[in-house]
C-alpha cells in the first residue's frame, strides 16, 4: 500500500465519557475506536494512594484488574446507523446478561459492563459502550498473524472448539429468544487468562486460559413468533444458524492449518483449475482430519460436535500446565509487542496528578 493510500486510525477517540480514561487502542476498525480504559474515578483514587507513598508496583496491579474495553463510533461514522447498531448490540449483551447462568457458554460472553443513555433526547450524543475485560488478552486473528511460520498449540484448537461449541449452543438453545451472532471471525474470539487469587491473596494470571466471543453489533435477537419465518426454518432450516455454524467451523479449520502441517493439491488438466484441496499431513489425529475433510457440509452444532467436539474434549481434559504455560507465552508476547499494558497504566499514573 502505498503511503498517500495508507489508512490511519487516531489514536484517541475525541470524545470520551467523563468516567472513563481511556489507555490504549486494542482494536482496528473503520467505524468504530476499540480501547481499553479505566474508570476515572478509580484512577484518581490510585494516584492519590500513589501521593501518599503507595508501592508502585501494588497499585499498578490494582488498577490492571480494573481495565476495561469500551467502544465508540469514530467520529465521521457517527450516523443514525452505526448509532442504531451500537444500540442493538447492547440490547443483545443486555440479554445475554440476564439470561447467562454459572457454567453455561453465556459466561464466555462479552459482559457489558455500562453504556451510555440510549434513551437521551440529545440525538448528538455519541454512543458508548464499556465492556469486561482482562489485560493477558488477545483476540485470534492476533495470534494467527504473530508469526505465521510457527504451529500454534494444539491445546488452542482444543480450547476454542469446546468453548465456542458452549457459547453457540448456549445463544441458539437457551436464550428465548435465540440469538444468531451473525459476524463471527477471528477478531470475534478472544483468548484470554483471566485473574485468580494466588497466595499470600495476591492476584495472577489463571493457568488455563478462557475463550470470549465478542463483536455482536450485527447479532439479532430472533423472533420467534412470526409464522412466516417458522415455516420457512422447518422447511429449508434456519439460515442464520447455519451461517453462524459454517463461519464457526471456517475458523476451527483456519486453526487446524495453524496447528499442523499441510500441503495444497491442484486438480485440473492444463490451465484449468477445477479445484484446490488442502491435505493435512500425518501428523494430525485422524479425527481431526476426518472433521476437515467433511467440514465443507457442516451446518450444524450437532454435526460439529459429533466430527470433533467430543475428541477435543477429551483431548482438552490432557493438557498440562507446561502446554498451558506456553500459550499464555505467546499470548504475552502478543501483548507486549504492542507495548505493555503495564507501563501505559504507569505511564497514564504519573501523568494523571491526585485532585484535591
Amino acid at each position: 500500500m502505498s503511503e498517500n493510500m495508507k489508512v490511519t486510525f487516531p489514536d484517541k477517540p475525541p470524545h470520551m465519557p467523563d468516567k472513563y480514561t481511556w489507555l490504549r487502542r486494542v482494536g482496528y476498525s473503520s467505524n468504530y475506536h476499540v480501547g481499553t480504559c479505566i474508570p476515572s474515578s478509580v484512577l484518581e483514587d490510585a494516584c492519590s494512594r500513589l501521593s501518599n507513598g503507595a508501592d508502585e508496583n501494588s497499585v499498578t496491579d490494582a488498577l490492571l484488574r480494573k481495565v476495561l474495553i469500551i467502544k465508540i463510533p469514530i467520529e465521521d461514522c457517527h450516523s443514525p446507523y452505526e448509532q442504531s447498531t451500537m444500540n442493538k448490540e447492547i440490547r443483545t449483551l443486555q440479554k445475554i446478561k440476564g439470561e447467562a447462568y454459572s457454567r453455561s457458554g453465556g459466561q464466555h460472553c462479552a459482559q457489558i459492563v455500562d453504556h451510555y443513555d440510549m434513551e437521551t433526547e440529545d440525538k448528538e450524543e455519541t454512543g458508548w459502550l464499556v465492556m469486561d475485560t482482562v489485560p493477558l488478552s488477545c483476540d485470534l486473528a492476533a495470534i494467527s498473524l504473530f508469526d505465521t511460520r510457527a504451529k500454534l498449540p494444539e491445546a488452542l484448537l482444543w480450547l476454542v472448539v469446546t468453548q465456542m461449541y458452549d457459547i453457540f449452543w448456549f445463544l441458539q438453545h437457551d436464550c428465548t429468544p435465540y440469538i444468531t451472532h451473525r459476524d463471527l471471525g477471528s477478531s470475534s474470539i478472544v483468548i484470554s487468562f483471566p485473574h485468580e487469587q494466588g497466595q499470600n491473596s495476591e492476584s495472577a494470571a489463571a493457568k488455563q486460559p478462557k475463550v470470549t466471543l465478542v463483536g455482536f453489533g450485527g447479532s439479532v435477537i430472533e423472533d420467534n413468533n412470526d409464522p412466516v419465518k417458522m415455516k420457512t426454518d422447518a422447511l429449508f432450516g434456519n439460515e442464520a444458524i447455519m451461517e453462524d455454524v459454517m463461519n464457526l467451523v471456517t475458523e476451527i479449520c483456519n486453526l487446524v492449518k495453524r496447528c499442523y502441517d499441510y500441503s495444497t493439491s491442484i486438480r485440473g488438466t492444463g490451465k484449468i483449475i477445477r479445484s484446490t484441496v488442502v491435505l493435512l499431513d500425518e501428523d494430525a489425529p485422524e479425527e481431526v482430519d476426518t472433521f476437515f475433510r467433511g467440514a465443507n457440509s457442516m451446518t450444524s452444532l450437532e454435526e460439529l460436535w459429533a466430527d470433533i467436539g467430543e475428541f477435543a474434549k477429551k483431548q482438552l481434559e490432557k493438557v498440562g500446565d507446561e502446554e498451558w504455560e506456553e500459550l499464555k507465552d505467546l499470548v504475552l508476547e502478543i501483548e507486549k509487542s504492542g507495548g505493555s499494558l503495564r507501563d501505559v497504566v504507569k505511564d497514564v499514573l504519573k501523568g494523571h496528578p491526585a485532585e484535591d
